[in-house]
């Protein structure tokens, strides 16, 4: 059974994002520094979705830092399964082009180590019309108890019946986060957030249309 794993969204500076973001009351935790150099933060609660604001500050080389630095905005959606390469195999008889399952990693701000292995289903790394998956081999500890929990989502696409597809293949299953699919071209249009101490019902932060209850 897989689940939402987590909403990526490029910022040209990670400070200056997560201020305008905890001003409408999303506070972020910290994040990290993935090897090559791009830097995140974490908009998340106790429940395992989130957002990541991540940048590429001058210097970052790595898979990821080109798009991060040239599509300021939302740029993808990851979904997390528990066994990567059973996923890429449902994928591909489902009719997708998995690309190569990569390791990733990085370290937090306390010094916790964390690991993954994810694969792309798009044309390019963060695809805008396919989310990517992952699979934690050393996962995140909680969130805090109090902060933002994302309870929802919304993705236009050309072909919204072609994501459902992917998503029956993969087992797609998760009960805290709505999924809503609509037809158009701009990838990630919105997420849905409970939220302690809300200062707007909505608001637009880094492109990315944000409801919060």
């Amino acid at each position: 059974m897989s689940r939402v794993d987590h909403l990526v969204i490029s910022v040209p500076d990670i400070d200056t994002a997560a201020q305008e973001w905890d001003e409408v009351g999303l506070p972020s935790s910290p994040g990290g520094t993935h090897p090559g150099g791009t830097v995140n933060v974490l908009i998340r609660g106790s429940q395992h979705a989130y957002v990541e604001l991540i940048a590429a500050p001058e210097g970052a080389d790595n898979i990821w830092s080109e798009r991060v630095r040239n599509t300021l905005g939302p740029l993808s959606w990851a979904i997390c399964v528990p066994d990567i390469e059973a996923a890429c195999q449902a994928a591909t008889e489902a009719g997708f082009e998995p690309g190569d399952i990569r390791d990733g990693a990085r370290t937090t701000e306390s010094g916790e180590e964390l690991s993954w292995r994810m694969v792309d289903l798009g044309e390019q790394p963060f695809d805008a019309k396919l989310p990517f998956l992952i699979e934690w081999i050393k996962p995140m500890s909680d969130g805090p108890a109090h902060g933002p929990v994302l309870i929802g989502m919304c993705v236009e696409v050309e072909h919204p019946s072609e994501l459902e597809k992917l998503l029956d293949a993969l087992d797609f299953d998760d009960k805290d986060v709505t999924v809503a699919l609509a037809e158009g071209d701009r990838g990630l249009v919105s997420a849905t957030f409970r939220t302690q101490e809300p200062v707007a019902e909505v608001a637009e932060l880094n492109g990315l249309t944000v409801n919060l209850h």
